[in-house]
């Protein structure tokens, strides 16, 4: 009974030291809401196509550059790119966070968390 007790708490304490701050925080994925004037625009982010405005993606902190286009017919191209910054939780988890957090992404937060486009008419 103490050997089981003594390897569970082993086995916590390992995972609570090689576990990434920044990852445990708020995890390796980050939702971006996207919101057009006018409403149902097309959205894609690093050209995969994610439905129409308003529409909520979740996207890999890992990915170092975020292309978001918006379209629709009859209206300018909306595209910009999100900022990858890092997000001051993995400097907690000491070395070996740090690199969990870098190899999962979970040290970055992208900014912003929400687009809001104005589309505009095409002459």
């Amino acid at each position: 009974m103490t050997k089981c007790i003594s390897s569970i708490l082993s086995v916590s304490f390992f995972v609570a030291v090689l576990s990434g701050c920044g990852t445990i925080k708020h995890g390796t994925s980050q939702d971006l809401m996207i919101q057009s004037s006018p409403s149902g625009a097309m959205v894609m982010v690093n050209g995969k196509e994610y439905g129409k405005t308003p529409v909520s993606v979740s996207l890999s902190r890992k990915t170092k550059h975020t292309a978001v286009t918006v379209t629709m017919p009859g209206y300018q191209s909306f595209q910009t790119a999100l900022s990858r910054k890092l997000s001051g939780w993995s400097v907690l988890g000491g070395p070996i966070g740090l690199l969990i957090d870098d190899a999962t992404g979970g040290m970055y937060k992208l900014s912003p968390d929400q687009l809001n486009v104005q589309l505009m008419p095409t002459e």
